[in-house]
């Protein structure tokens, strides 16, 4: 029996490709860890994105009021509700919506707000202005609800079906809005999302 004289080169050899092997395939697991969470976190901001967006879209549309604005040059819309794109903005639709909360015993804000949908630069946005009727100093505010989106569509609904565009001119004590609309999305991730809103002219 020869004495102990510790490993042979061989041995030191394959435990060292041994121990890359793991070390290769512990950091491939780890990776593949890490992206998974990635893609996890990316997904959960996607949803949250389209559901507070859902959620503002639904809000405004069931406060729809029969209040009708005036643009900046005073010209009164025949309108209460108006939608479909036009020639001069992605506009997917406009109204005044009730509910917009005051701050403090002071304030002075109105309970109605001018609200503006628009698609533009693959982003879809809700417009707000400081006042309902147009001002030529007014400073539009714009609130990003969902961004590279490839394409929005819109449609509304009346006792006639569904239609594309909304030129129902107002009428006293009615309510002159779409019964629904229905906003079809398309996502880069997702491809097509359709949702459907009710308002408050159904009631």
């Amino acid at each position: 029996m020869r004495p102990d004289a510790g490993f042979t080169l061989i041995e030191v050899l394959v435990a060292t490709a041994i121990t890359a092997i793991l070390s290769v395939m512990g950091l491939i697991l780890l990776n593949n860890a890490l992206s998974a969470e990635d893609q996890l976190e990316t997904t959960l901001e996607t949803v949250q994105e389209l559901e507070l967006a859902r959620s503002v879209i639904k809000s405004d549309l069931s406060q729809i009021s029969t209040r009708i604005p005036r643009d900046e040059f005073g010209q009164r819309s025949n309108q209460v509700f108006e939608g479909g794109f036009n020639l001069t903005r992605d506009r997917l639709m406009s109204f005044v919506a009730n509910g917009r909360q005051t701050v403090g015993r002071e304030s002075v804000v109105p309970t109605l707000q001018y609200v503006e949908y628009v698609f533009e630069d693959k982003t879809l946005s809700r417009v707000t202005r400081p006042h309902i009727d147009g001002a030529p100093d007014d400073l539009e505010r714009r609130r990003v609800l969902l961004e590279n989106v490839e394409d929005v569509q819109i449609r509304f609904l009346s006792p006639g079906g569904w239609s594309d565009l909304w030129e129902v001119p107002a009428q006293p004590g009615v309510l002159a809005a779409p019964q629904a609309v229905a906003i079809e999305i398309v996502h880069p991730r997702y491809g097509l999302i359709e949702t459907q809103f009710v308002t408050n002219a159904a009631q």
